[in-house]
């Protein structure tokens, strides 16, 4: 039997790039996926391809109701999630003199508030039944820095860091925890 068979994971920014290959292995793997990004129309047709139960979920992570809203809907649709792939982001680069400070603070929430309040959603049930998985899709910007790159490398460093503490508190509960760092 599949580890996947009949699990269901929350994948962010499932409408390109890495997000959507992701989803499409979990998908291939038997997991009912639950697909968020912005855009509704790229979420539509991913869980058209992929099938299996795959929901498209249009949501802007960086806007707290609209999360709320999203797993609202994952919990009437799909249930409790097992699996939380956190790979929405957003890169700009500009020095820090150039950059305005709105552009970093848009970052900011996708690339580190967005992926805490997923966590702080969905963490506790995955203690409270001792399995779950967390997967943080950092950068790697999150253990080097490079001109220009300031908005991006804080909120992958902090992304990183959080992710770390979530690691701490979740040994020996059952729930895994993974980081995965790729270069450009």
């Amino acid at each position: 039997m599949n580890a996947l068979q009949g699990k269901t994971a929350v994948v962010t920014g499932a409408s390109r790039g890495i997000g959507a290959a992701v989803a499409r292995a979990l998908a291939a793997g038997g997991a009912r996926v639950a697909l968020l990004a912005r855009r509704a129309s790229a979420l539509d047709a991913m869980a058209a391809e992929i099938g299996g139960g795959a929901v498209a979920i249009p949501c802007d992570l960086t806007v707290a109701q609209d999360v709320e809203a999203a797993l609202a809907t994952i919990s009437r649709t799909l249930g409790t999630p097992d699996l939380l792939v956190s790979n929405a982001g957003s890169f700009a680069l500009g020095a820090i003199g150039a950059m305005p400070p709105t552009e970093v603070e848009q970052m900011l929430q996708l690339n580190l508030v967005a992926p805490y309040r997923l966590m702080h959603a969905l963490v506790p049930a995955m203690r409270e039944r001792g399995s779950g998985h967390v997967v943080t899709i950092g950068s790697i910007a999150d253990r080097l820095t490079f001109p220009e790159n300031a908005g991006y490398a804080a909120g992958k460093f902090g992304a990183r860091a959080m992710h770390e503490v979530l690691r701490q508190e979740l040994r020996g509960s059952g729930v895994r925890v993974s980081l995965v760092s790729p270069g450009p």
